[in-house]
C-alpha cells in the first residue's frame, strides 16, 4: 500500500513539474520578443526618460502575464502584448532622445548618486529625480524648447544635491 501512495506522489510530483514546465514554455513562447525589447527599454531607463509610454507599455505586459497565468483568453495576451510591444520600442526611442537632450542633467544625477544622495539627503534626492520625470514628461509630449530648459534646472538641481550629500557625508564620517 505504501508503494502505491509513493508511486502515486511521484508521479503527481512528476506531472507537476511537467505542468509548470510547459507553462514556463508557453510564457516564453509569448514574452520572448517583449522581453527582449523591455530588457532593452529597462537598460536605457525609459522608465524615467520616457515615463508617459513606459507605463502603458507595463500595464498591457501585467495584464497579458495574468491572462496567461490565469488560462485565459489567448489571443488577448497575444493583443495586449503587440500593443505593449510598441509602447516599449516608442520608450526606447523616446528614452534615447531623453538621454541626448539631457545628457548634462543626467551626468549631474550619476555624480549625485556617487556621492550618496539618496543616502544623505533623501527627500532632495527624490525632489530631483520628480524633476527629471517631469522634464522627460514634457519631452515625451513634444516640447523639446521646454524640456530643454527643464532639463538645466533639473541638472542645477542635482548639483545642489550632490554637494549638500558630499557636506553630509563628511560631517557623518567626522562624527
Amino acid at each position: 500500500m505504501t508503494h502505491r501512495i509513493a508511486l502515486l506522489l511521484g508521479l503527481s510530483l512528476i506531472s507537476g513539474i511537467a505542468s509548470a514546465q510547459s507553462q514556463a514554455d508557453i510564457r516564453n513562447q509569448f514574452f520572448a520578443e517583449i522581453d527582449a525589447i523591455k530588457t532593452e527599454a529597462d537598460a536605457v531607463n525609459a522608465k524615467m526618460l520616457a515615463p508617459e509610454v513606459y507605463g502603458q507599455g507595463l500595464e498591457l505586459y501585467v495584464d497579458a502575464g495574468e491572462t496567461l497565468a490565469e488560462g485565459k483568453n489567448l489571443d488577448k495576451v497575444r493583443e495586449d502584448l503587440t500593443e505593449a510591444t510598441g509602447y516599449f520600442t516608442q520608450a526606447l526611442e523616446k528614452a534615447k532622445l531623453a538621454q541626448l537632450t539631457f545628457a548634462n542633467a543626467l551626468t549631474a544625477r550619476t555624480d549625485a548618486d556617487k556621492a550618496e544622495a539618496g543616502k544623505y539627503v533623501e527627500r532632495d534626492w527624490s525632489k530631483a529625480e520628480e524633476a527629471l520625470v517631469e522634464a522627460a514628461t514634457v519631452l515625451e509630449g513634444g516640447n523639446m524648447k521646454r524640456a530643454s530648459d527643464l532639463a538645466g534646472d533639473v541638472e542645477e538641481q542635482y548639483r545642489e544635491v550632490e554637494a549638500d550629500a558630499l557636506a553630509a557625508k563628511a560631517k557623518a564620517a567626522a562624527n
